[in-house]
């Protein structure tokens, strides 16, 4: 979970609104019946913004709720592809996440990832 003192744009401190999210997004899902893998207008998905933050409790609780790992953006960007760190990419393949699937710019994570070093599912 995130800690700190920093402040988001509302004044709310980091832990607050992490908190204020996590509740927001399991009031729709299990209150609305929303889906995990639905898209703002940008094709951004719960799954895509868990991912990118690397809010591994978020992404099981998804998960748990049928989000898909490997969905797809209108870029053909899986959530993997969002990740900012070695260690997160790792953690997502580990729970079923493809490597090597190709956006549509033609590039994947594992062709990205060699400026990183290597990311294996081991």
């Amino acid at each position: 979970m995130l800690s700190g003192t920093l402040s988001d744009r509302d004044g709310l401190p980091c832990a607050l609104l992490y908190a204020k999210i996590t509740a927001n997004h399991q009031h729709l899902i299990e209150t609305e019946n929303l889906s995990p893998n639905i898209p703002d207008p940008n094709s951004y998905t719960p799954m895509h913004a868990a991912a990118s933050y690397a809010h591994t409790d978020l992404l099981e609780y998804l998960i748990s709720k049928g989000g898909d790992i490997n969905l797809r953006d209108d870029d053909g960007d899986t959530p993997l592809y969002v990740v900012e760190s070695v260690e997160m990419a790792r953690w997502m393949i580990e729970r079923g996440a493809d490597w090597g699937v190709v956006n549509e710019e033609g590039l994947s994570v594992s062709l990205v990832s060699t400026t990183l070093g290597p990311v294996s599912s081991d």
